[in-house]
């Protein structure tokens, strides 16, 4: 059989046809390193062509920032992720969140209007109508290990130089709206914020169900001794709590009394179910997301901070490096990484 009927025939097979491919690629290092990186090798870009003639800028590439699962900042951290990538190349970024977010609002926002701009200034200034129109790039899942990498993997352990340049992406990017802040600034200045105050964030409710590949669950108590060792220092007169547990914030009270402040007005729950994924709570999805804006500014605006591995404290780290300020005090607690469990998803 000749070498076109065999290409003929393999055509209706495309893994054979892969699998033929390798085989006969085996000496070829760099057909190899290829396929091998396909799934993580970041600098794998997929790119297209332009179709308007005139334009004369930088390729588009447009970054959807988490899934249907994902809680308000892991959904800014991976738009931090894309917006390091697209800086990094020098492509022109237009973040989205999903279309099925759980921050999506249609009782405030019309239903076509992207949820990340409920929130967030456009990522560029430039209009674009019609991607297909422009040289894109497409943001792929192994893009996200370009600014992973900085952490040796995706992980909820990251490392001071990826809060360093992630800092740098936010203050480039990622700019809370007017209205956004003006309602931030209106809600904490009831706390009377300032550096001797230490902030605490602890991640209740469906944490508590310690699902696979997320943190092994902090209780309250688990946060006293690193407290009162920070209290101890002499730097800090009050505690700012910020968590979406009843429970927790429960406990603080009844062991810090009035040195605890938190926001009042915040959504929490009992129990083991998460306040963003609930259809049990009285506010919409945009006002939940602002709870949680509130809370990472105020802990940004403390002194010290002492945290497990969230998403809500890291982007706080993030945020405050942003605005050249840094923490006196700082402080994870970390029981590591649940390897067994349930998978979390919403229902």
């Amino acid at each position: 059989m000749s070498k076109e009927k065999i290409k003929k025939v393999l055509n209706h097979f495309p893994t054979l046809y892969a699998l033929v491919k390798v085989i006969n690629n085996k000496r070829n290092n760099e057909f190899i390193s290829f396929v091998n990186g396909y799934s993580e090798n970041p600098e794998i870009i997929i790119a297209h062509p332009k179709k308007r003639e005139t334009y004369i800028g930088k390729p588009v590439c447009k970054v959807i920032a988490g899934t249907k699962e994902d809680g308000f900042f892991a959904c800014v951290r991976w738009a931090l992720d894309g917006l390091y990538f697209c800086d990094s190349f020098g492509y022109l970024p237009i973040v989205k969140f999903p279309n099925e977010s759980i921050y999506k609002d249609i009782s405030i926002f019309a239903d076509e209007v992207n949820p990340f701009e409920y929130f967030f200034e456009k990522t560029s200034k430039e209009i674009i109508y019609d991607l297909d129109e422009y040289p894109r790039v497409e943001y792929c899942n192994r893009n996200i290990f370009w600014a992973e990498s900085l952490n040796g993997g995706i992980s909820y352990k990251v490392s001071q130089d990826y809060i360093d340049k992630m800092s740098i992406i936010m203050s480039k990017y990622l700019l809370f709206k007017k209205d956004i802040m003006d309602y931030v600034n209106k809600t904490n200045s009831k706390l009377c914020l300032n550096e001797r105050m230490l902030a605490v964030h602890v991640r209740g409710t469906d944490y508590r169900k310690n699902y696979r590949n997320h943190p092994i669950f902090l209780e309250a108590k688990d946060y006293y001794n690193a407290i009162d060792l920070a209290l101890d220092s002499g730097k800090f007169d009050k505690i700012f709590l910020a968590t979406d547990d009843e429970d927790i914030l429960s406990e603080f009270l009844y062991n810090y009394k009035d040195m605890v402040v938190f926001l009042e007005n915040s959504e929490r729950k009992a129990g083991a179910e998460g306040v963003h994924t609930s259809k049990c709570v009285k506010k919409t999805p945009y006002y939940l997301a602002l709870d949680v804006i509130c809370d990472m500014i105020a802990l940004s605006s403390c002194g010290g901070i002492i945290s497990g591995m969230s998403q809500v404290s890291l982007v706080a780290r993030i945020y405050k490096k942003s605005i050249n300020k840094t923490y006196l005090y700082d402080e994870v607690l970390n029981k590591g990484i649940n390897k067994r469990g349930a998978q979390f998803e919403t229902k």
